[in-house]
């Protein structure tokens, strides 16, 4: 599960966006995207799961903070 944990701050060339991840495999790599209101999913970068406990990390992604509708994380 991935949810937003913070204000998105607009960036030079797209948007950081604190997130919150819970339900990861230890060891796992997953992809984070953003989506936009045309179901466009664009690359928000990826994390691996060091264990399975809840963490925070930050998202980039090249889209701007107005166009994002949803996160999203999959393996």
């Amino acid at each position: 599960m991935l949810v937003r944990e913070g204000k998105m701050v607009e960036r030079p060339g797209g948007t950081e966006i604190p997130v919150a991840l819970s339900g990861l495999e230890a060891g796992q790599t997953y992809r984070m995207m953003t989506v936009n209101a045309e179901g466009t999913r664009v690359a928000g970068g990826t994390v691996r799961a060091a264990n399975d406990e809840p963490g925070d990390t930050r998202m980039v992604t090249a889209v701007r903070k107005d166009t994002i509708t949803a996160l999203v994380v999959e393996d």
